[in-house]
């Protein structure tokens, strides 16, 4: 991309186009800018959602909810200019419980996601983990519950990164 990843563009917003039309509903385009890429090839049969882009615009995660699982975290690396198909993160992020609602550090380096695993302190928490940066696969450490400052009894979903604050 020149230099310059999607989500390097001062002031630009990106925007994952969904296909109403269809049905079933498709993600068709990502838009960032006058920037516009196909990315109807991440579409699969079963619940997808996209749910956040990496700082540096190389990886897109992705939930997905399938026949055999709850709904778990996927990513798609930018390779050659286009998205590849997603693939269940590695490691220790996903259970056999509901995974979902991730964003990343700015620095790439951890990530926050909600979670219906054991060990939490009601419904859905937000827990984080970190990124072992020592190899190309993306793989995370054994994921820690963000404590009762941030998690209650009920639901806690979609943290979100508002230029180096998660909120």
């Amino acid at each position: 991309r020149g230099g310059r990843s999607w989500s390097q563009e001062e002031g630009l917003a990106l925007f994952l186009i969904l296909e109403k039309l269809s049905k079933p509903e498709r993600w068709c385009k990502l838009m960032f800018g006058n920037k516009t890429e196909s990315v109807i090839e991440l579409n699969t049969i079963d619940n997808d959602a996209a749910i956040a882009i990496s700082n540096n615009g190389q990886e897109l995660f992705l939930f997905k909810a399938t026949e055999t699982d709850n709904g778990d975290i996927y990513v798609s690396k930018l390779e050659n200019g286009k998205f590849e198909v997603s693939e269940r993160l590695k490691g220790n992020v996903n259970t056999n419980s509901w995974e979902g609602s991730v964003t990343q550090s700015s620095d790439n380096r951890k990530i926050i996601f909600a979670s219906e695993r054991a060990g939490g302190f009601g419904g859905k928490d937000i827990w984080y983990c970190e990124r072992d940066m020592n190899t190309d696969d993306i793989d995370f450490t054994v994921p820690k519950n963000c404590g009762s400052a941030i998690n209650t009894f009920g639901d806690e979903i979609t943290p979100l990164r508002y230029l180096d604050c998660i909120v």
